[in-house]
């Protein structure tokens, strides 16, 4: 039970910190270097949202999303999301009645210098299966 309690104090305690902060993933071309590419809140790391643990517990359930959609994702009614591995959850998009398995949301590495940072959208009655990897269009 006191996991639960935890888990759950530390989810509210995520939205509430990217809600003060107001960090926002915004879509552009950002600098980079080895040491710097992923420097930012926890949330918003290339490990995204797998590094909270209680999310592990909670893939198929609407917690998550609520959780998702807390972080600034737009999920539609009736999705299943299997997968605790997302992060830029600002510029994630998934239509109605969609299933997503254990897949992996990625950013391609640098180019030239550059963090190339896009959106994600994923339309109505879909179904992503397991292991794959999603990637931002181009």
């Amino acid at each position: 039970m006191g996991y639960l309690v935890f888990g759950f104090a530390f989810l509210a305690l995520v939205v509430l910190a990217k809600h003060l902060t107001f960090f926002r993933s915004r879509e552009g071309d950002y600098p980079s270097s080895p040491s710097t590419r992923f420097a930012g809140p926890s949330w918003a790391r290339s490990r995204g949202s797998r590094e909270i643990l209680i999310l592990q517990h909670l893939k198929g359930m609407p917690v998550l999303n609520a959780f998702y959609r807390a972080m600034g994702a737009r999920i539609g009614r009736n999705v299943l999301i299997n997968t605790c591995n997302m992060f830029d959850f600002d510029l994630i998009e998934i239509g109605d009645g969609t299933f997503i398995g254990g897949t992996r949301y990625d950013r391609p590495p640098g180019e030239s210098g550059l963090l190339k940072i896009r959106p994600v959208r994923i339309g109505r009655r879909c179904i992503v299966g397991q292991s794959s990897v999603v990637f931002p269009a181009p």
